[in-house]
């Protein structure tokens, strides 16, 4: 077993990592939807609690797609989507959402490890709350969707000629479609 500092790469997820976001995520979706029926919407807060590493563009697709067989137009994709996005950027903006332990050990440790984001959040609107909440100065990067996580993740990986037995990732979730780091 690899001890954790042994570790000279982290890469972190962000929502329920670095930032307590669950309720607004939940609520932001209730509100994006609010004129679709209830139970329908409901379905789609069961997918997301279940995958909650996916980007909101997955689980607005998947919402169309598979829960009320519509079709959706890009148009209405987009509304949708930024809808959800200002509500997010709204509410997520408050220090008092930041996971204190998490916090902690990025301010001891961001000067000797390389920190980056990889997350399933909208990559803006991402680099817009990290700017605000003063985290940016912490990470190498912040990567968001629409790229997906473990595609970020890889990116990160072979740009920055890491070593994958010395990278760890940090996350809240399973995504069961990725692939580890390392084989060890």
């Amino acid at each position: 077993m690899k001890n954790f500092s042994d570790y000279k790469n982290i890469i972190w997820d962000f929502d329920g990592v670095i930032i307590d976001s669950s309720e607004i995520r939940i609520f932001a979706f209730r509100e994006m939807l609010k004129d679709y029926p209830l139970d329908k919407v409901n379905k789609l807060i069961d997918f997301h609690k279940t995958n909650d590493g996916l980007s909101r563009y997955v689980k607005i697709d998947y919402f169309f797609s598979d829960i009320i067989n519509q079709n959706i137009d890009n148009k209405k994709r987009s509304s949708l989507l930024r809808e959800f996005g200002n509500i997010c950027s709204e509410k997520l903006n408050n220090r008092k959402l930041l996971i204190k332990e998490t916090l902690k050990f990025i301010n001891i440790n961001y000067s000797q490890k390389k920190f980056h984001i990889a997350s399933g959040s909208d990559n803006e609107e991402l680099n817009r709350l990290c700017q605000s909440l003063g985290l940016n100065n912490f990470f190498n990067s912040i990567n968001g969707s629409p790229e997906a996580k473990k595609n970020i993740v890889g990116r990160i990986i072979l740009e920055n000629n890491y070593v994958p037995e010395e990278t760890c990732l940090i996350g809240d979730s399973v995504d069961r479609k990725s692939t580890r780091l390392n084989s060890s």
